[in-house]
């Protein structure tokens, strides 16, 4: 299939949107920045610059096209100020009625995103895909949310399936990334009385959740992508900390989160038991539905503070000359901000290969630092892998992979590191590495994407 995804920058619509191509189907990116799009999505695509808010996505943009995976929105972090409010109804609403309004009928099929926060507070009651709307802002965005696309399926035009989200897990991004941090510092603590419940689904199993509304024809209308096996906050804290191998503090009362947060606190302090009935139905296959088992999975880089970092990168050109580029020492200063003052200084043979040692300087926040770095692996076109021998971190290892895909290549690095001090070396500087890590690899990104191999 020809498919096109709005919100392809974010964990599901990466995740999706690689599933996708590995299996065949075309995909056609919307974004309101193209150059950003084509550097952050790790597959191939064609990529339509449009603000979907704003506009109208015009007719010529739908040719060939016949099936969409509607993702947009903005993120409901942060304080909901009316402004907050209102930016993040009219991202849904007002984008799925600007990807309608021109929308022909060579389109069969649309699946979009929406949230467990239709049903609201639920305490302890479980709720299914029958269950009526219930209160708050977050039910009223999902309300209308949803009403563009329930027109449609009432005509019986188009396959239509609504996906209500519950909290996606995964090391990646999201709730859980944002937690991992926390907890290392010994900060995580059970919120409130800890007895309200949270439905949830892995990002690999929500992904594959969004593969079948897509590519199974039996599938139409709502579809709650949650585990079977909602926990409560004082479950999911204890599982987490375990996992981590970390300690929690004392409880966080309600009143305090309430005064921190204001009415977003309703989601950490609200109760939401979501029941997936039409996944059951259709003896949906999830790879995690412990969570601990899945935690323990997930985050076993994490455990006795380390970090972990991960990225992907797609180019069209052959493994063979990709990794060729990396295998020349010379280019791994011309893909690091000059920033950093990034300087060889000698390699132990004419060639990177398994047992080269590899020194350099460069500068930390402007600090000058010594690195010796040992080629621990040597698998051409495939994989190699440096580990810090001496330099400012207590660990750090560093695997790149290779592999072909789509007709070009999947680049995907692993950073594991750990920084001195322990708890107090992750507590000043662990926010700091992270980001650094990050900027790196995003100006990385577009070095090498304008790379010719």
């Amino acid at each position: 299939m020809n498919i096109l995804i709005t919100g392809a920058t974010g964990l599901i619509g990466q995740s999706l949107g690689l599933k996708l191509v590995a299996e065949g189907h075309k995909i056609t990116v919307l974004s309101r920045n193209k150059l950003k799009a084509q550097s952050q999505v790790p597959f191939p695509c064609e990529v339509i610059e449009h603000d979907l808010v704003q506009a109208p996505l015009p007719a010529a943009a739908f040719r060939q096209i016949e099936a969409i995976v509607h993702l947009l929105g903005e993120t409901i972090d942060g304080r909901w100020t009316e402004e907050k409010k209102k930016e993040i109804l009219q991202s849904r609403k007002a984008s799925s009625e600007n990807l309608l309004l021109n929308c022909p009928e060579s389109v069969k099929t649309i699946v979009s995103a929406s949230a467990q926060g239709f049903y609201g507070e639920t305490d302890d009651t479980a709720v299914d895909e029958t269950s009526p709307k219930g209160f708050g802002f977050l039910a009223e965005v999902c309300e209308q949310w949803e009403s563009v696309f329930q027109n449609l399926i009432s005509l019986k035009k188009k396959r239509v399936v609504i996906v209500r989200l519950g909290v996606v897990l995964s090391r990646r991004g999201g709730a859980l990334k944002k937690l991992i941090n926390l907890f290392q510092k010994n900060l995580g603590a059970v919120l409130s009385d800890g007895r309200q419940w949270m439905s949830w689904i892995s990002l690999k199993d929500a992904t594959d959740v969004f593969y079948s509304a897509l590519t199974q024809p039996s599938w139409n209308g709502v579809v709650n992508a949650v585990t079977p096996k909602a926990v409560t906050n004082q479950e999911f804290t204890e599982k987490l900390a375990k996992a981590l191998n970390c300690f929690t503090g004392p409880a966080i009362p309600g009143v305090v989160l309430k005064v921190a947060l204001g009415e977003m606190s309703q989601l950490v302090l609200g109760s939401t038991k979501v029941k997936p009935s039409v996944l059951i139905k259709n003896n949906f296959k999830y790879t995690d539905s412990d969570l601990a088992q899945f935690f323990s999975q997930e985050l076993v880089d994490f455990r006795d503070g380390q970090g972990l970092f991960e990225a992907e990168q797609f180019l069209p050109y052959p493994i063979e000359k990709v990794y060729s580029f990396f295998a020349d020492a010379q280019n791994l200063e011309r893909i690091t901000p000059e920033t950093l003052n990034f300087n060889i200084k000698n390699m132990s043979t004419a060639a990177i290969q398994k047992g080269t040692l590899i020194d350099y300087r460069l500068k930390i926040h402007g600090v000058p630092a010594s690195w010796q770095t040992l080629i621990e692996v040597w698998n051409p076109p495939y994989e190699f892998v440096d580990t810090q021998l001496k330099g400012p971190y207590k660990k750090w290892h560093h695997t790149h992979q290779f592999r072909s895909f789509a007709g070009g290549t999947l680049m995907t690095d692993f950073i594991r590191f750990q920084l001195p001090m322990g708890g107090l070396g992750r507590m000043v500087a662990g926010s700091f590495v992270e980001s650094d890590i990050k900027k790196i690899f995003d100006y990385r990104r577009k070095v090498i994407a304008d790379q010719k191999f």
